[in-house]
């Protein structure tokens, strides 16, 4: 655990930290010519002589994602695997990888009408239990302004020191229902339904916002999926069979610190293209959003896997917001190139030899 008083000192020392949590990987680019790319977007079209050698050669080659506002960090990862875009489909579709990154110490599946025992591993510490019993708008925790008050109504009747195990419990409980709540909402109204995080003097930083520029990044790979990036923007309305999605419950650990989060998992394989996107539509602290797009297409005899991922965050903004913005942006490609290089090594050892 951390000490609550050292939380704004150490807010600079967690930044290169915080882009590593987000642990996104991301986007493909089909054999044939996509849709025109959005202005902005990421374009698997744009890949050299140079770099289709060295991906041939099996090396990870950096894909060019172009960040739109001072908050939002954004890069990409490609690589080549000797396997067909089929075999790639069945394992994103099986491998829950939304959940399966470095990091992340707790996870369940959050089914439609789950009760908040479903989140039953999340535990507050004593520094994380006193934050959200004190949080007010603009603290170091994201929340509603009927959050804040609904944490805050607890203090009362929880005491003091003597009383740290209730309090514990009783915050943690509290939290369990607010993810819980958050979740449902998001499952019944999707980035419509997602409540802004309440900031000092009245503002507010919107996470739905943040996901609605994510949507473009999805733009390049409609050649393989006519629609994606509406079906990103309006779901759960455009949902089908064919693209099903799974809600989860997460916890990772950041400078033993626990980061409760909610993520969004949807995948989609056609002939021309296997797809996973990882949407993080709430997170407790240290970013507000993020999305990475994982996705193969024909390329050759095998399949050209791309991963792309923007995370928003206050932590690369203000006073040395240049170089911090520099440290998190290599944190974050070499998080996704390990996401990259997790995939083949799952998909190598999965796949027989084949015989000469």
């Amino acid at each position: 655990m951390y000490h609550a008083t050292r939380t704004m000192r150490r807010r600079t020392a967690l930044v290169t930290a915080a882009v590593a949590l987000a642990v996104l990987h991301a986007p493909a680019g089909p054999s044939r010519r996509p849709a025109r790319a959005a202005e902005g977007t990421w374009d698997p079209r744009q890949i050299s002589a140079d770099d289709r050698r060295r991906l041939l050669a099996g090396e990870t080659v950096a894909v060019p994602v172009t960040e739109r506002t001072d908050r939002d960090l954004a890069s990409g990862v490609a690589g080549y695997l000797a396997l067909p875009v089929a075999r790639v489909g069945e394992y994103l579709a099986e491998a829950e990888l939304a959940v399966q990154d470095p990091g992340i110490t707790a996870w369940a599946l959050l089914q439609k009408g789950a009760s908040p025992e479903a989140l039953g591993r999340l535990r507050l510490g004593a520094a994380e239990t006193e934050e959200l019993l004190e949080s007010r708008p603009g603290s170091v925790w994201n929340l509603s302004y009927a959050e804040i008050e609904g944490l805050r109504a607890l203090r009362p009747a929880l005491g003091g020191p003597a009383r740290a195990g209730l309090a514990q419990a009783t915050t943690s409980a509290q939290y369990r229902t607010l993810l819980l709540r958050r979740a449902e909402a998001y499952r019944a109204g999707g980035l419509a339904a997602i409540e802004p995080y309440v900031r000092r003097g009245g503002g507010v930083t919107d996470p739905a916002a943040e996901l609605r520029q994510t949507v473009e990044d999805a733009r390049p790979l409609t050649a393989g999926s006519p629609g994606l990036p509406e079906a990103l923007l309006n779901y759960p309305a455009l949902q089908h069979a064919a693209r099903p999605s799974r809600i989860y419950w997460a916890e990772r650990r950041l400078q033993a610190r626990i980061t409760p989060m909610l993520i969004h998992q949807l995948v989609e394989v056609r002939p021309e293209l296997a797809l996973h996107v990882e949407r993080h539509f709430f997170v407790a602290h240290s970013y507000t959003s993020s999305q990475t797009l994982t996705a193969a297409v024909p390329w050759g005899s095998g399949a050209l896997l791309f991963v792309v991922s923007r995370v928003f965050t206050d932590l690369v903004t203000g006073l040395g917001g240049e170089l911090k913005r520099g440290v998190g942006r290599r944190q974050l490609r070499g998080d996704l190139a390990a996401r990259l290089e997790r995939i083949r090594a799952a998909l190598a050892k999965a796949t027989p030899p084949q015989s000469p």
